[in-house]
């Protein structure tokens, strides 16, 4: 009877009157506003218990009015929701969050537009701090659903809580969307049980792996070379080595590297394991070895500033994590020869990476102990060094050069060129120079001396692997022209260079010391951008000799040929029609007395023969 009486006395509105209710709460005992909430709640009415929530100071009826709002279907918009956040009551906001939660469950249109206004009171809640227990866990669990990569700084804070249903859901959470930075945290959380016996270590250990599978360590790239520097990078990147080279470093750069990763490197050769190195990676390893990769180059790159103070220390929470700009962690192995007597095996050598097992990537470099010479030309240079041109003829005050040809040849080679006198065989000129490059390359090696002596020399090239080369030069002491038409181009003779030079213009000669030209320098010819003189003679002719008598000699005998060509040709055109009709007359007078003398002897013979009448 009394449960029956209980039944019928709880409270109906009558109309379902919204405003009704509303009103009826000021003024109203704690018992019958809580009887007013629970009418609201059962005639599905929004209005009355919002004004409950925002106008009632009363933790126990804020309460009531929260929980009875969890019970609306389908409950208030997004905006009331996120403005209910700030009331004070631990249990309004337990509430209301625990209605998010079940929102963002159902994915819906409204709540994916709200989606960065959530995030934005979830990141003000958790700096407050937030210290209740049942709202730090509901927080978790609503980011497990609407997280993102970037949300990992907020969440990782709360691993660190004393109660283990709040590392619980910070554990699920970061499953879901952390990223990196939530391994060495996850590596130490404390261990505990939840409410329904969940172990806070078994979904630690679970999340780290659900991380490490979307961000599994990547190898930037494997490098060789013979030094490394204090960062941990190579000196020089190499790829071929001579045999006796005594050490070989590999630089492996590993993006996503995490503590107590193993990665292992094996050493082959045709395909035989030579040896294998093994490194465990310990967060010491990685704060005294963070750099920064890009696109451009694996080596440091602190631009960023932001990103900077992520990797140092000093976290900013609001900062979007750059997988683009990742940690990267080199690791340095060596292999050396056991003594240094030894060699290496000439051949082609991988080195594979392994990461906790897997394989992760592979470099590879080649062993060489000869470096052929596989073509010489002595030269010289054109245009500022930048360009060579081959020539086996020099003046004697050139600087003699030589475009050597090497093949597979390494980084530091060191090459030895000298110059013999072609008669007597005795050194006229030595130096020694190193390859910046490697691979098949040309290298040209430079002689300077004052003055070269004239005729055949040997040139000898000798790489460090003893590979020997030779090719034949020579030395003259001056440039024959026999004449010369400015202007125009003119065959040359004797030009050190292996075929015939086009001149191109005649222009005054540069001195050293003046960059224009002067008119009363020496008068000299542009030979594909160098300057050379018109003669050069041994015998001491004056440039004064050379300005008054040859070149002028040389135009009166362009200009009288120029007029006798000239003439002949005027001289056939006009006395030409002359001549053809003059020849015909000539040849009918010369004809005429031939004609009449042959006539006159022929009647006289008719009168000779002629028989005489006899009556």
């Amino acid at each position: 009877m009394n449960v029956l009486d209980d039944i019928l006395s709880q409270p109906h509105v009558l109309g379902n009157s919204s405003l009704l209710l509303t009103e009826r709460l000021e003024g109203l005992s704690p018992e019958e506003k809580v009887a007013v909430i629970q009418a609201a709640q059962q005639s599905g009415l929004l209005e009355p218990l919002v004004s409950a929530l925002q106008t009632q100071q009363d933790d126990f009826i804020q309460g009531a009015a929260a929980s009875a709002l969890t019970w609306l279907k389908p409950g208030p918009k997004i905006e009331t929701l996120l403005e209910l956040l700030a009331i004070p009551n631990w249990l309004v906001r337990w509430q209301i969050l625990d209605i998010l939660r079940q929102k963002a469950s159902e994915q819906n249109e409204d709540f994916l537009l709200h989606r960065p206004q959530i995030q934005a009171v979830l990141h003000n809640l958790l700096t407050k701090p937030e210290t209740d227990p049942e709202v730090l866990a509901t927080i978790a669990h609503l980011l497990k659903n609407i997280g993102e990569q970037k949300n990992t700084p907020w969440v990782v804070p709360l691993l660190d809580d004393p109660d283990p249903e709040v590392r619980l859901a910070a554990v699920d959470a970061l499953a879901n969307f952390g990223d990196l930075r939530a391994l060495p945290s996850l590596y130490q959380v404390e261990d505990g049980k939840g409410f329904w016996g969940k172990n806070v270590s078994k979904k630690a250990h679970e999340a780290i792996k659900a991380i490490k599978q979307r961000y599994p360590p990547e190898i930037q790239n494997i490098r060789f070379g013979k030094q490394v520097t204090t960062d941990k990078l190579v000196e020089t990147p190499m790829s071929l080595f001579l045999s006796r080279v005594p050490t070989i470093y590999c630089v492996v750069t590993i993006a996503n590297l995490q503590p107590y990763d193993r990665v292992v490197i094996q050493w082959k050769h045709e395909v035989q394991i030579i040896t294998s190195q093994e490194q465990v990676v310990t967060q010491t390893t990685l704060d005294s070895t963070i750099t920064m990769s890009s696109e451009k180059s694996p080596e440091y790159d602190w631009d960023d500033d932001e990103l900077v103070r992520i990797l140092i220390g000093e976290t900013d929470t609001t900062k979007v994590y750059d997988k683009e700009k990742q940690v990267v962690v080199p690791l340095v192995f060596s292999l050396s020869l056991l003594h240094s007597t030894d060699n290496w095996q000439v051949g082609d050598y991988i080195v594979e990476v392994l990461i906790d097992n897997e394989w992760r990537g592979e470099g590879e470099f080649t062993i060489v102990d000869q470096v052929p010479v596989i073509g010489m030309h002595p030269c010289i240079a054109v245009d500022n060094d930048t360009d060579w041109q081959y020539r086996n003829r020099f003046l004697v005050d050139n600087d003699i050069s030589c475009c050597v040809e090497l093949q597979d040849a390494p980084v530091g080679l060191e090459v030895l060129g000298k110059i013999h006198h072609g008669s007597h065989g005795s050194l006229l000129a030595s130096t020694t120079i190193q390859t910046s490059e490697e691979g098949d390359q040309t290298l040209v090696i430079s002689w300077q001396r004052d003055n070269w002596p004239p005729g055949k020399h040997l040139m000898a090239i000798t790489t460090e692997t003893k590979n020997k080369g030779h090719c034949e030069f020579q030395v003259i002491p001056k440039v024959e022209i026999p004449y010369f038409l400015p202007s125009q181009s003119e065959q040359t003779k004797n030009i050190p260079n292996d075929s015939l030079v086009e001149i191109t213009s005649v222009i005054p000669r540069k001195t050293k010391n003046d960059d224009k030209p002067s008119l009363l320098k020496n008068w000299g010819i542009a030979v594909k951008g160098r300057m050379m003189n018109i003669l050069v003679l041994d015998s001491g002719f004056s440039t004064l000799f050379e300005n008054l008598f040859i070149i002028p000699l040389t135009f009166l005998l362009k200009y009288f040929i120029y007029f006798f060509i000239l003439f002949v040709f005027l001289g056939l055109i006009l006395l030409g029609p002359a001549i053809l009709i003059w020849m015909p007359v000539q040849n009918s007078q010369k004809n005429e007395p031939a004609f009449s003398e042959s006539t006159e002897q022929t009647q006289s013979k008719n009168k000779e023969t002629e028989i005489p009448y006899d009556p």
